[in-house]
């Protein structure tokens, strides 16, 4: 079964019939991790979702690779699993400046950890996943993973 993970700022705070009928035509299981811009207090948008939550760690395998991920909205410095190779994936940020800090954060931390202890680095990643660097549609994590944003 097809499993579709929203990170996010789906609601814009209201109730929106538009919205909903998108989510009910979008295909598969759905989980909303939660935004700063969700409203999730109304049964109808609520109902659309086999899972909403803050945050989520989950596991998926892509090309016979098994992966460890964290999903949150918000980007964050220190997630569980980010020095074992667990993936972060956060929307929120846009294709801002902020966004752009945050992953020169994330390079300086990799860099610095690496000439820490060159024997048991491993790298992390964080990757915005904002449907803005997809075209709009949903992605796999092969494409996120791929690099293949619009």
């Amino acid at each position: 079964s097809i499993h579709v993970y929203i990170l996010g700022d789906i609601s814009n705070r209201k109730y929106n019939p538009d919205v909903v009928g998108f989510l009910a035509d979008l295909k598969g299981s759905k989980h909303l991790i939660t935004g700063n811009h969700d409203n999730i207090s109304d049964y109808r948008f609520r109902q659309l979702f086999v899972e909403i939550c803050d945050y989520k760690e989950m596991a998926d395998t892509y090309n016979k690779v098994h992966y460890n991920i964290v999903l949150c909205h918000y980007p964050i410095l220190a997630w569980n699993g980010q020095h074992r190779e667990w993936i972060l994936l956060y929307g929120h940020t846009h294709q801002s400046f902020d966004d752009k800090l945050f992953q020169e954060s994330i390079t300086k931390m990799n860099e610095f950890y690496k000439e820490r202890d060159k024997e048991k680095y491993k790298p992390f990643y964080a990757y915005n996943v904002g449907i803005f660097n997809y075209g709009w549609e949903p992605v796999s994590l092969g494409e996120i993973l791929n690099g293949n944003v619009s």
